[in-house]
C-alpha cells in the first residue's frame, strides 16, 4: 500500500471503526510483513478480536513502518 492509501484508510477507520475494511486490512499485513516490518503491531493489527483502542494503536505503527519503506526500503527497521 502507498502512504495515500494509507491516510486514506486511517481516516475512514477514525470514522466508521474497523468494520467493512478487514480485507484492506488484512492487504497491509500482508505487505508489511513481505516487507520486513510487520513484527507484533501486524498481529495485532490483524487479531479481529482484539480491542479497537489496541488495533488502532498497531494501525499506527504498522502504517508509519510502511510509509518509511515506499520513502526509502534501507531505512527500514523491523517494528516490534
Amino acid at each position: 500500500m502507498d502512504t495515500q492509501e494509507l491516510i486514506e484508510l486511517g481516516a475512514e477507520l477514525v470514522a466508521g471503526g474497523f468494520g467493512g475494511h478487514e480485507l484492506t486490512i488484512r492487504r497491509m499485513v500482508r505487505d508489511a510483513r513481505s516487507s520486513g516490518v510487520g513484527g507484533a503491531a501486524a498481529d495485532v493489527l490483524a487479531d479481529t478480536t482484539a480491542p479497537d483502542v489496541a488495533r488502532f494503536r498497531a494501525f499506527a505503527v504498522v502504517s508509519a513502518a510502511l510509509s518509511r519503506v515506499e520513502r526509502s526500503p534501507d531505512l527500514v527497521r523491523p517494528v516490534a
